[in-house]
């Protein structure tokens, strides 16, 4: 994922967690946001790309052929 993306991505992350609604939901689930610099969140959106990524193999997930890329 290109660096300009990840940035992008990380600040409409960042500033739909500041919303007050969503901080409200975030502290009813027990949850914390995170990732707030840009180099944490692309590194958790590789590692979730990996684990999902393996998972979909174990399961015999197989992409759609009109399915998007990243």
């Amino acid at each position: 994922m290109s660096r300009a993306l990840t940035e992008r991505w990380q600040q409409d992350v960042a500033r739909a967690l500041a919303l007050p609604d969503m901080k409200d939901r975030i502290a009813m689930l027990a949850g914390e946001p995170g990732g707030e610099k840009s180099e944490e969140f692309a590194a958790y959106i590789r590692e979730q790309l990996e684990r999902m990524g393996k998972l979909a193999k174990e399961v015999g997930l197989k992409p759609r052929a009109n399915a998007a890329m990243l």
